[in-house]
């Protein structure tokens, strides 16, 4: 059977809403965010210095963690501890990072 990306499109998204609720979205989008951000750590680590995408995995990387922690509190508490500790501690890193990239751009560095 041959697949178009539209199949391919409403198979994963028949997928992702079959017996998920808000709790696995919760670990999915933090999941999903702190591999941005971890991405954008692992570019300054390598010296990379494509500082739009790193801004760009900040940004958007923060915004995925910022919306599931308050799902990942609700719905798994004290079993995601843990994760939300660490989620936390990465979003107070983040702006600084931010910064930092934003003025290096700036001066062409």
């Amino acid at each position: 059977m041959s697949m178009t990306r539209w199949d391919l499109a409403e198979w994963v998204m028949d997928h992702l809403s079959r017996g998920r609720g808000d709790g696995d979205m919760a670990i999915a989008y933090a999941a999903s965010g702190l591999m941005k951000i971890a991405t954008a750590y692992n570019d300054a680590q390598q010296r990379k210095g494509n500082w739009s995408e790193m801004l760009e995995n900040l940004r958007s990387g923060a915004g995925e963690v910022n919306f599931a922690l308050p799902l990942l509190r609700a719905h798994h508490g004290e079993r995601a501890a843990a994760l939300i500790a660490f989620a936390e501690r990465e979003l107070v890193f983040v702006p600084l990072l931010q910064d930092a990239v934003a003025r290096m751009q700036a001066a062409g560095r």
